[in-house]
């Protein structure tokens, strides 16, 4: 159990580095006129991983033979475990695409344009004028107790609770649901679902975004609202209370599992993240533009936070 402990350990602190580093560089390259189109179009480009994700998982693993099944039904019966067991060679397979895929994205952030185009929305210091690590942090902290990051902080919030959802809680009922265990490489099925719902609303956002002004702000946040709570309402009505933690059988409270219905709630989601991130992209461009670095690194802090500690109720 070490090596996946130390492999989490040093993801989440990339992960920030990576969400933060992305906002800045968004809003370098970005006008007031271009960083809603940017800012949905990036994301969504970014999130285009869970497809090629997804993909890979399936072309890498064999068929489970009704193993879900088996494991859930002795489970629920207190006897003898069954599992989903990889092979070494499904192993090696995985993690290659995976690895090859950031040799890819590193090759391509590498010949990225540097320089911030003109009339950015960020402010690019010099070098010699760029401050130590302790002023950056002090900075930091300063910006978080200033009145507009004090008023975008649920926003942020609320983000981390979704993003705990769509990654961790509502997939973890994929595979406890009895209903749903007979389903092979439904969570390979669930996470493209999700790509293809980011996708979507990413090139809706960007087609919008030129004809109605600040579509990207207010009117994509209320849109992802809606989505959420849909998803949400649905996904509750059609789980087993249980299935979050435990392999269950129990019945749900309206809608009947099925594999058709979870990839629907999945694309809702993906598309909801999307509407979500674009509009807090852009209002973390305009929050403060003189600190948008220090902006985009508060908000994660605040999101990573409340995912957390989600998650961390969800397993107790």
């Amino acid at each position: 159990m070490t090596m996946p402990i130390v492999i989490r350990i040093l993801e989440n602190p990339k992960q920030h580095m990576f969400y933060s580093g992305h906002g800045a560089y968004v809003t370098e390259h970005s006008t007031k006129r271009t960083i809603e189109r940017n800012s949905a179009m990036s994301y969504a480009l970014a999130t285009s991983s869970l497809i090629a994700g997804g993909v890979v998982i399936l072309l890498t693993s064999r068929p489970t033979n009704g193993v879900a099944m088996d494991f859930v039904n002795s489970t629920i019966a207190n006897s003898e475990q069954s599992y989903r067991q990889y092979s070494d060679g499904e192993i090696r397979l995985m993690y290659g695409a995976f690895t090859a895929m950031a040799i890819v994205s590193n090759i391509i952030f590498a010949f990225l344009p540097t320089r911030a185009v003109e009339n950015s929305l960020a402010v690019v210091n010099n070098r010699r004028s760029r401050i130590g690590l302790m002023d950056q942090l002090k900075a930091v902290f300063s910006t978080m107790a200033e009145k507009m990051m004090l008023l975008a902080a649920p926003v942020y919030l609320f983000l981390g609770l979704t993003t705990a959802f769509w990654i961790s809680i509502y997939p973890a009922t994929l595979i406890y649901s009895k209903t749903l265990a007979e389903h092979d490489n439904l969570q390979a099925f669930y996470i493209i679902a999700l790509g293809f719902g980011e996708i979507s609303m990413g090139a809706i956002i960007s087609i919008l975004s030129k004809d109605i002004r600040n579509f990207a702000k207010m009117p994509a946040m209320i849109i992802g609202s809606i989505l959420y709570f849909t998803a949400m309402t649905i996904a509750l009505l059609s789980t087993p209370f249980a299935a979050s933690h435990t392999p269950t059988d129990e019945p749900t409270l309206l809608f009947e599992p099925s594999m058709r219905l979870s990839l629907g709630i999945s694309v809702l989601l993906g598309m909801a993240d999307c509407a979500f991130v674009t509009s807090r992209t852009v209002l973390c461009s305009l929050l403060i533009p003189e600190k948008i670095s220090h902006v985009f690194s508060i908000s994660k802090v605040y999101q990573a936070s409340r995912k957390q500690a989600i998650s961390e109720d969800t397993c107790a």
